[in-house]
Formats: structure tokens, sequence, C-alpha cells
């Protein structure tokens, strides 16, 4: 009887298995450890359009200082990064910028057991038609259109 594959030979398998598990190993993608990069933290204002006086809801996910754990599973490497109690930032900036000028909008804690969190503000007196960006304490800003009522 014919084996279907005859260039398959076991005993050059073994070497090519052993170079796969130490480029495994090497590469540090043990199982149960994350090898994704870390997102920081990030903001959401809508509408994306507004005039002074109008409500905007500013919305957010991951804000805390605690260790990377983007994929559900906290790794030797995140454990030994963290070695404190993780816990959601506080007492965070908000701000309307343009033009060189800054309006503080208020203040705004992040949720506790999921690091995200939610503040409604209100567009000031004294913007411009135009562009603008809500900074939201260290997440990059979200640009806003501002238009006349």
């Amino acid at each position: 009887m014919e084996r279907c594959c005859p260039s398959a030979r076991p005993s050059l398998m073994k070497p090519h298995a052993a170079v796969l598990v130490a480029l495994v190993l090497l590469t540090g993608c043990a199982p149960g450890e994350s090898s994704a990069a870390c997102a920081g933290p990030s903001a959401v204002v809508s509408p994306g359009t507004a005039a002074v006086a109008d409500d905007l809801l500013v919305t957010g996910s991951g804000f805390g200082d605690g260790p990377c754990n983007d994929t559900g599973q906290v790794g030797w490497r995140e454990r030994w990064q963290a070695r404190k109690e993780p816990k959601a930032l506080q007492d965070l900036p908000v701000t309307l910028e343009q033009d060189g000028r800054t309006w503080q909008l208020g203040q705004v804690d992040a949720a506790e057991d999921t690091y995200d969190l939610r503040l409604t503000v209100r567009v000031p007196e004294g913007v411009q038609p135009g562009r603008a960006r809500i900074r939201v304490g260290p997440a990059s800003p979200v640009r806003v259109a501002l238009v006349d009522r």
C-alpha cells in the first residue's frame, strides 16, 4: 500500500517542530498571555456638530491606570508592570479648544469597574463657528464642528 505523502519523512519533521516551538517561545507568545498592544483611553462626542448653548454627550473608555488588559487575560508581564491595585482615573478635566483658546467644560470620574465615563457638557459662549476639539484628560482630542444657530 502506498503512503499518501511520500515526501513527508518523520525523521525530517522533528527538527522542524523543534524550531517552531523555539520561535514561539522566543517571541513571548506563551499560552494565556496577551500579545496585543494596549489601547489608551479614548473619547467620543455626540453630536459632532453643535452651536453655542447646545449640549454635547461625552463618553469614553479605557480611563484607568491598571495593567494592560485589552484581551481579557492578564499575563505575567502585565502583572509585573502593575504591581499595584488598578483604579479608575478621577477628576479628569473636559475642555474645548479652539484657535489657541481653552474653555473648561467640566470634570468627570471614570467608573471604578469599567473605566468608562459619561458626561453632558454645554457649548460655551465665545466660541466661533468652525472647527474645535474636545479633550478629556489624557485621551486624544475629538474634533467637533461648531455652527451658527
